[in-house]
Order: structure tokens, then C-alpha cells, then sequence
């Protein structure tokens, strides 16, 4: 029979290092964590990004998260949607007086958030798709491949689009 490992025992000390160094100073480059943690200089940001990704690295983190009320699961909600409602106040002046402030919509931070809340939640596509045809065979397209046609009609293709698009 096959003997259970224990997660926290899965952890290499250096991963274990790196959690505890993140937990205490979350503001610290991947870099400078991996350093810290005892990843040689050269190659600290690659193999703390890589630890992070590994299953029990996460689910230890994960952990360290939900003990933390900072950053446990609650706060986190609580943080996202305040910034979900961001707003900002703009100032107006003339000749270096401020004559006016207005409260709008900060969208730039709503996006932000709203993208780590997609993070967060599990949600956030791949970043690489790939697409097979009719049982998992690859996909068969029709015509020229695009490295195979001549620069010059690649050129006249593209000043005829671009000669549709400008107004007459």
C-alpha cells in the first residue's frame, strides 16, 4: 500500500522559506523573495515563480491566507469590492486655484479589480487555447499558408485594406 506524503513535508525548504518570506513582506519582487529565500541570484525570480505554481506550494500558501484576517477569504471580498466601487475626485483650477472637484468613476482601478476577482475566483481563461478538429485531429485550413505567399501581395492586401478604411 502506497504511504500518504504529508504536504508540509512535500515542501522543499526553500519553497517553505519563500512562503514565509512573502507572508511577512508581500510588497518584495519575486526576485527579491527568491533571494531571500535561498534561490541563487541568477535564477531567484524564475524558481520562486515556478515554487508558487507547484500544487503543494499553493496549497500551503492557500492556507497561510486563510489564517491571515488580512488576507483571508472575507477580507479579500470585503478589498474587492470596495475597489470594484473605486471612484476618484478630480480637480479642476485655473491659474493655480481649484475652482471645482468632481467624484467620478475611476475605471482603470474597477478593471484592475475586477480582473483580480476573475484571478481570485478561479475564473481567468488560459492563456494559450489550443483548438483540434474532429477527434482531436489537427485543424485542416483551406488555402496558402501565410509564410508561403508572396511579401508582395501581403503588401498589396495591406494597402487595399487600409485604402477601404480611410473616409473618401
Amino acid at each position: 500500500m502506497p504511504r500518504k506524503v504529508n504536504k508540509r513535508r512535500a515542501l522543499t525548504p526553500q519553497s517553505r522559506k519563500l512562503l514565509e518570506v512573502l507572508a511577512d513582506n508581500p510588497d518584495l519582487t519575486l526576485q527579491q523573495a527568491g533571494e531571500l529565500a535561498g534561490y541563487p541570484a541568477k535564477c531567484a525570480k524564475v524558481a520562486a515563480h515556478k515554487a508558487l505554481k507547484s500544487k503543494s506550494v499553493n496549497t500551503i500558501w492557500r492556507e497561510m491566507m486563510e489564517r491571515d484576517p488580512k488576507l483571508n477569504t472575507k477580507a479579500l471580498q470585503k478589498r474587492l469590492a470596495e475597489g470594484l466601487d473605486a471612484k476618484k475626485i478630480q480637480y479642476f483650477a485655473d491659474k493655480g486655484v481649484v475652482t471645482d472637484e468632481r467624484e467620478t468613476i475611476d475605471y482603470g482601478t474597477r478593471a484592475t479589480y475586477l480582473g483580480l476577482a476573475v484571478k481570485v475566483a478561479g475564473a481567468e481563461a488560459p492563456l494559450k487555447q489550443e483548438l483540434s478538429g474532429p477527434e482531436g485531429e489537427p485543424v485542416e485550413f483551406e488555402g496558402t499558408p501565410i509564410t508561403q505567399v508572396p511579401l508582395e501581395t501581403l503588401l498589396a492586401l495591406i494597402n487595399r485594406l487600409t485604402a477601404e478604411e480611410k473616409p473618401a
